[in-house]
This record gives structure tokens, sequence and C-alpha cells, in this order.
């Protein structure tokens, strides 16, 4: 008999046994099977039977068609890294809140996209100024390019795309995931810190998202081992490490001073008379389901313009001052507004995050 040859397979699959077949097919199947197994949980998740969920090179979600791809290559990852199913069941119900998120006030949410890019015009000059003075008096030309956004035609100054990319990772999106989390571990309780997968979501942060060594992605740390973010720009570091607590509180993440004095500051008299410093106002106040205001993202995002932006900025631009000029080739091209925002994209001065 031949080696590899089982008679209670269809003749089909005999012609091609799964070693000799792309992995990236092996993979894709895998992931169809996946979304077969657990459509019913998605489907009780969104509330929308409407919506057809199918595989894709990246997670997105097509608003106009109402199609959710979810991305094939988690299942490579789960073979090459070890990265679990449940992780993996994790990812597209985290998703699929955002996707929630969205369709509860879809004016502001996506109104905060326009918000993005009109922010990031009024900053341009800012930023276009200091790499200009590092750059000898003149801004190379690299950084003059325009850079196309999605399949629509226009374009965005590389300034603009740099600091859109970065206020809508480490500031809207990282603190829109602290709120989804906490909203998806109150409808999947299996997901709750004390479920029954609680302590798969918590690996997930530590080892693949946030791991406490980039270099070593999908390997638990040693005992007592701190995650430390101080080589990352103080600007993602202010946003990332309240995420990253949140999702895994039993380890340490070590953090810059002068970031760690953020936290511990107030917005105003009325929280210093409460204790409320900036940390307890993201996880209390701004990104907590239980507060009824909080439920509309365009509350939420008013409060972000006020509280958080300020701050991430104040440490940008002394990043940015800090920070070698970008190196060319421009970075890839800006996804359009509500097709969803892939993860593990840099912004051109080096990191090692996670989660978008």
């Amino acid at each position: 008999m031949e080696q590899g040859f089982n008679p209670f397979i269809t003749h089909q699959a005999q012609r091609k046994p799964a070693e000799s077949r792309n992995p990236a097919e092996i993979f894709k199947q895998e992931a169809q099977e996946f979304i077969q197994k657990y459509k019913e949980l998605f489907y009780s998740i969104v509330q929308d039977r409407s919506l057809d969920f199918q595989v894709g090179d990246g997670f997105m979600i097509n608003l106009e068609e109402g199609i959710v791809y979810l991305d094939y290559k988690d299942f490579k990852l789960m073979k090459e890294k070890g990265e679990t199913k449940w992780q993996i069941l994790w990812s597209v119900c985290h998703e699929l809140s955002h996707f929630l998120d969205l369709r509860s006030n879809p004016k502001e949410m996506l109104g905060n996209f326009e918000y993005l890019e009109k922010r990031s015009k009024e900053l341009s000059p800012q930023l276009e100024a200091i790499w200009a003075e590092k750059a000898g008096g003149v801004l190379p030309e690299y950084l003059q390019k325009e850079i196309p956004i999605g399949k629509s035609g226009r374009t965005m100054k590389y300034s603009e795309y740099f600091l859109y990319r970065l206020l809508h990772r480490h500031v809207y999106n990282a603190l829109d995931d602290i709120f989804v989390n906490r909203r998806l571990e109150s409808r999947v309780s299996i997901f709750r810190s004390n479920g029954a997968e609680g302590k798969e979501v918590s690996r997930l942060y530590r080892d693949f998202l946030f791991p406490t060594d980039p270099k070593k992605i999908g390997v638990p740390p040693e005992d007592e081992r701190a995650a430390d973010f101080t080589s990352q720009p103080k600007a993602y570091q202010l946003n990332d490490s309240i995420l990253r607590r949140a999702m895994v509180p039993d380890q340490n993440v070590l953090i810059d001073a002068e970031v760690a004095d953020a936290h511990r500051s107030f917005s105003g008299t009325a929280q210093k008379s409460l204790g409320i410093d900036f940390e307890r106002e993201i996880l209390e106040i701004i990104t907590n389901p239980a507060n009824a205001e909080a439920m509309n993202p365009g509350w939420r995002y008013a409060q972000i313009r006020h509280l958080v932006e300020p701050a991430f900025l104040n440490f940008l631009w002394e990043d940015i001052k800090n920070q070698p000029l970008p190196n060319p080739p421009p970075p890839p091209q800006l996804e359009e507004e509500g097709e969803g925002e892939g993860e593990g994209e840099g912004e051109g001065e080096g990191e090692g995050e996670g989660e978008g």
C-alpha cells in the first residue's frame, strides 16, 4: 500500500495529500473549519446573522458588503509560535466587538477617522520643521512624498500619514482596545480573568501582542521578569503600558519615570480631590463599559482628545527630536476608514508592539 494512502477518504483529497499542498492552503482550510465551528458564537456577539464570515489575508470588515474576513495567517502563527485556538478565537471576538462599537454610533466612530486626518494635517508643519532641522535645514525628498490612501485615489503627505498612524494606534485604538476587551469579557464569560480561558487571553497579550521579549514571540517569560517598555518611545509607553497592564495584571511593566509621572497626574482639581489620576480616569471612567457614557464612542473620543491626546503629543515631540529620521521607503498604504486596521505595522520610528 502506498505510504499515506487512506481508503476512507475521497479520491479528490487523495490526489493532493496535505504534506504536498501549499502551506497557505492548509492554513486557509483550517481557518475555514474554524469559521464553521464558531460561527454561531460570532453571530451571538454581533447579533446580526446577515454577516458573512470568510477567510482572508488579514482581518478586515467590509461594511458595505457585510463580510468579515478572518486572517488565515493566525493559523500559521499557531503552528510556528504556539498560539492557541482559544487565543485566535479571542482575537476574532475582539474585532467583532470593535464592529459592535462601530454599529452603535457609526457617525461618531467614522467621524473620528476624519478628525485624525484633519488633526494630522494641522500638526504636520511642526513635525516637518523638526525633521528638516535634523536633516540640516531641508526636508528630505522622500519625506515630502504623497502616500496613497486605499483605493480611493486620495493621498496624504508623508508627515500627515506618520502622525495619523501614531495617533490612531497609540491613542485612540489603544484605548478602544481596553474598552472593547472589557465589554467582551462581560459578554463571553470564559474570557474573563477568572473564566476558563482567561489565562489564554493574558498569555496572548504577554507572549504575542506585547511580548516580554520581542525577540522571543510566543515564549513565556522567566519567573518574576517584568515587561520592559523603557526602550520604546515615551509616547508609545503612555497608553500601551496601560493596555498591557489591564490585560496582564500579574506581570510588572517597566516604564520611563516621566511616563509614570504622567500616569499619576490629575486632569483637574475635582479628580485630584477624588484621587482619580490619569490612569484611573482612563480605566475607571473613559474605557469602563459600566459607565453608560463610555458606551458612546463619541463621548469617549471627546474625553481622549481633552485628556490623553495632549499628553501623548508632548511626549511625541520629545521622542521625534531624539529619534533619527524615518527611513525610506514610505510606509504601506493607509486602509480606508471602517475597513479594519492591520496589526504589527510600523510607523517609521522603530517599535515592537502589538494589537491594533
